[in-house]
Parts: structure tokens; sequence; C-alpha cells
């Protein structure tokens, strides 16, 4: 299964608005559920 990481992070920082650090660790918790 191929993601597109680019608009995950895209769609982080755009609902969120967090900082890097918080998007690093929802994207390994995003990614931790799905893979």
């Amino acid at each position: 299964m191929r993601v597109d990481w680019t608009k995950i992070e895209g769609w982080y920082k755009s609902k969120w608005g967090v900082q890097s650090m918080s998007t690093a660790i929802g994207v390994r918790v995003f990614s931790f559920f799905f893979f």
C-alpha cells in the first residue's frame, strides 16, 4: 500500500496547525495503526 506522505503531512498541518514534532508523532501513530 502506497501512501502520499506529503498529502498526509499537509492534512495534519492544515487541520491541527501543530509543531513539526507533534506532526511527526501523529504520522508515526497513523503509520502504526495502518501498517
